[in-house]
């Protein structure tokens, strides 16, 4: 039971990890692309996908993400003119944001190896 409860923290992880490494990478790169917001919604429909993530996600799921952050891009630009010059600070913050889930995540699992531990064995006699 304890291998199959740190197997599936170690893929929950791996999976947290991927995410926040994806829209730190999108982050980063969005604010370096400059404040123009029409220019912005063009350079995110033409995103290059990083080579790591293709590998390990289906390319019309992408494209879908792609839409997603373009429609959010052009809907915020009416409302939030500031929000490229905030995006200096948004992988930062996702990379805390990532600790703090890791922190839980392991808080969790360690729990929960403790309780494991307490169950007595099938065959044992109490």
């Amino acid at each position: 039971m304890k291998i199959l409860l740190w197997v599936t923290v170690l893929l929950l992880a791996a999976v947290w990890t991927g995410g926040i490494a994806l829209l730190a990478s999108l982050a980063n790169w969005l604010a370096g692309a400059g404040g123009q917001v029409v220019g912005a919604v063009q350079t995110v429909a033409e995103w290059p996908v990083p080579g790591w993530a293709a590998v390990w996600m289906d390319p019309a799921w992408l494209d879908g993400v792609r839409a997603v952050l373009t429609w959010t891009i052009d809907a915020s630009a009416t409302y939030a003119p500031w929000l490229f010059a905030a995006l200096g600070w948004i992988a930062p913050l996702l990379w805390v944001l990532w600790g703090l889930g890791m922190a839980v995540l392991l808080g969790i699992a360690g729990v929960g190896h403790v309780l494991i531990g307490r169950v007595p064995p099938a065959g044992a006699q109490g």
